[in-house]
């Protein structure tokens, strides 16, 4: 009877310890909630230079990506849904220096995290929130999207590749900042 218990006892305590993982890191998802940044130092810090904006034209947008506008309701159902866009693995074999459209992530079911920023900023702009695909290069290369929300510009994931323990880090190591209207890169 005593084993019951204890066995009981050991599975309730595993049950437990799994929930609060699991919570912990749905917490750590939300950086836009703790981080916030100012675009300007961001620029400076990275040495970007302005550039004309020539792929204003990626940051596009359908009836598609207006109704995910409109169903999205919070901030926090946007990264979900981003998060849990699908990541196309095949395109890492061909990677180009061109940006894929908005709608075409979308048509494709799937896309790389620059492409998925993209798409996130298409998808925040519908909601009339400011945002840029930001890019840089902290432990390999990698895109996520800054929102202005709060009065900051504020970190949204776009994979799980960047978390609360990496952010800063990238924050100083971006190669690129870019809306539909501004382009800001290093040379």
């Amino acid at each position: 009877m005593i084993k019951k218990i204890l066995f009981i006892l050991i599975l309730i305590l595993i049950n437990f310890l799994i929930i609060v993982i699991a919570n912990e890191e749905f917490k750590n998802r939300y950086l836009f909630e703790k981080y916030e940044y100012n675009l300007e130092e961001l620029i400076k810090k990275n040495d970007l230079l302005k550039q004309e904006q020539l792929w204003g034209y990626c940051f596009d947008s359908n009836n598609q990506i207006k109704e995910l506008a409109k169903n999205l309701t919070t901030i926090r159902d946007i990264q979900d849904w981003i998060l849990n866009f699908p990541y196309d693995y095949d395109q890492l074999k061909n990677l180009s220096t061109r940006c894929q459209n908005a709608t075409t992530t979308l048509a494709k079911g799937k896309g790389i995290c620059s492409d998925k920023s993209i798409l996130l900023c298409s998808i925040f702009y519908e909601k009339n929130i400011s945002c840029y695909s930001v890019c840089g290069t902290y432990n390999g290369n990698h895109c996520i999207s800054l929102i202005f929300y709060n009065n900051s510009w504020r970190p949204i994931l776009t994979t799980g590749f960047i978390d609360e323990n990496s952010i800063n880090n990238f924050m100083n190591s971006l190669t690129l900042i870019e809306s539909k209207t501004e382009r800001y890169f290093k040379i």
